[in-house]
């Protein structure tokens, strides 16, 4: 497997170079200086106003072909947002009967999915409502997140080549115009990345997923320096899950005072 993956970047570092996606580092690095600065570099922002003048996807799971043409065509305008916006090349979900056939062998769930679409814009609304600098990083976390998840789970069900799951992913994960800490912020995008693709595809698809995530990985490492091996993502999604359930346990708490009170 490593042997594959480290071909597949040998391709992708001699082949693709240059293009808007290769100056998202710069204006990730840019964005956070400017704002410890005090600078609103962001004060005209378009993205997250053009996301909020789309509606949630009102789904709980995809059920039918109904469902699956419903969940794909509103998939699709993101993904086009994300793609006009970053020049991604993010592979579109296809709401066809072959598609349809093709997602029913190898998604077994789309409650997160569903639910990263719906965060997404309702962190764009907030921002609409309320232009801070803590919504508009909310939001473009979030656009990370569901631009790296809908890369891998649309490639991977579409048969996308590898080599391209890895470079949009890559490209993805730089998304995030307030990544100070990339070696942090990669590390755990992808883990919740991995995360995510165990619950929404069936089992038989998770070798392919983790290779493209490890190839993502080892990109990064290429390109940016990022010091993490592909065992680090079990830790930091361990980390993760523990801050959950350690806010869960806070909520539990509040609770628990407000009611005795």
């Amino acid at each position: 497997m490593r042997y594959t993956v480290t071909l597949l970047l040998l391709v992708l570092l001699c082949g693709c170079t240059g293009g808007p996606a290769d100056d998202l580092a710069a204006n990730a690095t840019a964005a956070g200086e400017d704002a410890r600065d005090g600078v609103n570099r962001f004060a005209n922002e378009t993205l997250p106003l053009r996301v909020a003048e789309h509606e949630p996807l009102d789904l709980s799971s995809v059920e039918s072909f109904g469902h699956y043409q419903q969940f794909c065509n509103e998939t699709n305008v993101l993904v086009d947002e994300m793609n006009r916006e970053f020049d991604l090349g993010m592979p579109r979900m296809e709401p066809t009967l072959e598609g349809w056939e093709k997602a029913a062998v190898t998604i077994q769930e789309y409650g997160p999915l569903i639910h990263t679409h719906n965060e997404l814009i309702d962190s764009a609304r907030a921002y609409k409502r309320e232009p801070t600098e803590a919504n508009l990083e909310r939001f473009y976390r979030v656009s990370g997140r569901f631009a790296l998840e809908t890369t891998l789970v649309s490639g991977l069900v579409f048969s996308v080549p590898g080599i391209t799951i890895i470079r949009v992913g890559y490209h993805a994960t730089k998304v995030n115009r307030f990544d100070w800490d990339r070696s942090s912020s990669i590390t755990r995008m992808l883990s919740e990345a991995r995360d995510t693709t165990k619950e929404v595809l069936v089992e038989t698809s998770q070798t392919p997923a983790d290779e493209v995530i490890e190839g993502i990985l080892e990109m990064a490492k290429e390109q940016d320096g990022i010091e993490a091996s592909f065992d680090d993502l079990n830790e930091s999604l361990g980390d993760l899950k523990d801050e959950l359930v350690s806010g869960l346990d806070d909520v539990r708490r509040q609770a628990a005072e407000i009611t005795d009170g």
